[in-house]
């Protein structure tokens, strides 16, 4: 997933090599600093994307809010500033266009608009198969009670051949991962971790990842408890949104927090949590609405 993603950048540095007497390995470096730009562009990318769907729902005033001190208040910013060839510098891009396809196709069901989905859910998985838990913003968008869980079932069976194409465009992105490692592993199949690391349901690893001064997510990103603290008010103010985000909520964490590895290597903080801040921005723009109408006080 991440050679497709950078293979633009790639591209262009190795034009530059060739051209300027560099080393043409994939590593000198005009690959480098290649690398490095593109990862800033994705970057943008994935802030305006997001900032289209904030529009959807807040003002402008608030969602240039919500994106400054996401940028500037988590690990985001450590994440492209300084790491931006990480995978979740790119997932934040892809996890945007989930969002806001989704949207769009609720809004208007056209094909159109489900082949994209497909394609960028299918290269999500690529990139990071934990990150497949992304799905399920589209499946539960919407739904949040008996009446609209039955008019779900009703648009799902109108638009069944939509859902095969969708279904059909995810496994043409992931049949790229199976051909390489029937190439290159003589298997469609094959497991690239160590032995020892798998996932450990359910969630034996949820204090340490969150308050841990390792790398704890709270510890290091506490603004994100306004994140969570926000699922109530969007629960109040926008249900219809609500159990999407939540259950992505809840799953993913279970998730991040069963991994052996809970510490995820070099970052600051938890860096998958990253790409959630896209899904999170909505529950956090409903705090930030509640805490505009408070005191100067309870604000600082």
């Amino acid at each position: 997933g991440m050679a497709i993603l950078y293979l633009p950048a790639f591209f262009i540095g190795h034009i530059f090599a060739l051209t300027t007497g560099y080393t043409p390995d994939g590593f000198s470096l005009p690959y480098q600093v290649s690398i490095a730009m593109g990862g800033f562009v994705y970057s943008i990318i994935g802030i305006m994307i997001l900032r289209k769907v904030l529009l959807r729902f807040f003002s402008d005033i608030i969602s240039a809010i919500i994106l400054i001190l996401i940028v500037l208040g988590t690990n985001y910013f450590e994440l492209t500033a300084y790491d931006g060839a990480m995978p979740h510098n790119y997932l934040f891009v892809l996890y945007s266009l989930v969002l806001w396809l989704t949207i769009k196709w609720h809004e208007n069901p056209k094909l159109k608009f489900i082949i994209f989905l497909g394609l960028t859910i299918g290269i999500t998985i690529l990139v990071r198969f934990t990150d497949s838990v992304c799905i399920l913003i589209p499946v539960l968008w919407g739904i949040h009670d008996k009446p609209s869980f039955y008019s779900k079932i009703t648009l799902y069976r109108e638009k069944y051949r939509q859902l095969i194409i969708f279904a059909a465009c995810v496994f043409l992105v992931l049949l790229i991962q199976m051909l390489y490692w029937r190439i290159f592993a003589w298997s469609f199949f094959y497991y690239g971790y160590e032995s020892g690391e798998k996932l450990r349901l359910f969630a034996p690893y949820l204090v340490r990842v969150l308050f841990s001064f390792r790398k704890g997510w709270l510890t290091y990103t506490p603004m994100a408890i306004f994140m969570i603290a926000g699922l109530y008010f969007l629960w109040e103010k926008n249900r219809p949104l609500f159990y999407a985000i939540f259950v992505f909520f809840i799953v993913n964490l279970i998730i991040i927090t069963s991994w052996p590895t809970w510490w995820y290597g070099g970052s600051l903080g938890q860096r998958p949590f990253m790409e959630s801040y896209v899904f999170m921005a909505l529950p956090f723009g409903y705090f930030l609405q509640w805490l505009g109408r408070r005191g100067v006080i309870t604000k600082i």
